[in-house]
């Protein structure tokens, strides 16, 4: 997450600001991140739940990480989820051949393929992991340009409406 921010400045990328930020940020993810996790895994018993949970909880590394004042990660991500929930389901449907098909299959019958399918497959699928956790990222960056807008718009409302004319 560091890594994009400091891409999109025009200072650049700092490989060991980057490694400080996340040496200094793990744990105020782990708990929060485990949390959702294991909701994410429990409600997957039955399938509805776990989708849910997956859609409710997609922003909670980023709160975690970047957002300081937040205590309540996962309350948060739910609440910023809102309205884009429909946007990550889709994003989640292009994995789902592959979810589907590792999860069920592809996990087990590779062992007796070898250790080099094993390792292999288990790379596409973090691989997998990864794009979608960064499409997350994404829909979190929006989110939270939108609300500075906004936040920006009503101050400068107020402060027009608190100046004499």
């Amino acid at each position: 997450m560091r890594f994009f921010q400091m891409s999109q400045t025009d200072e650049g990328v700092r490989w060991g600001s980057v490694l400080e930020f996340g040496l200094k940020r793990w744990k105020r993810v782990l708990l929060p991140y485990t949390q959702a996790t294991l909701a994410i895994q429990l409600g997957s018993i039955v399938v509805v739940p776990g989708i849910l949970f997956a859609l409710f909880y997609a922003f909670v590394g980023p709160v975690a990480v970047l957002d300081d004042a937040v205590k309540r990660p996962l309350s948060r991500s739910t609440k910023l989820t809102r309205g884009r929930r429909g946007r990550l389901f889709r994003a989640g449907l292009l994995f789902t051949p592959w979810v589907l098909w590792y999860g069920l299959v592809g996990a087990y019958e590779s062992s007796a393929w070898g250790l080099g399918a094993v390792m292999g497959l288990g790379v596409v699928d973090e691989i997998f992991s990864l794009l979608l956790f960064l499409i997350a990222f994404q829909m979190y960056e929006e989110r939270m340009s939108e609300l500075r807008e906004l936040l920006e718009a009503r101050r400068s409302a107020d402060g027009d409406a608190a100046e004499p004319v």
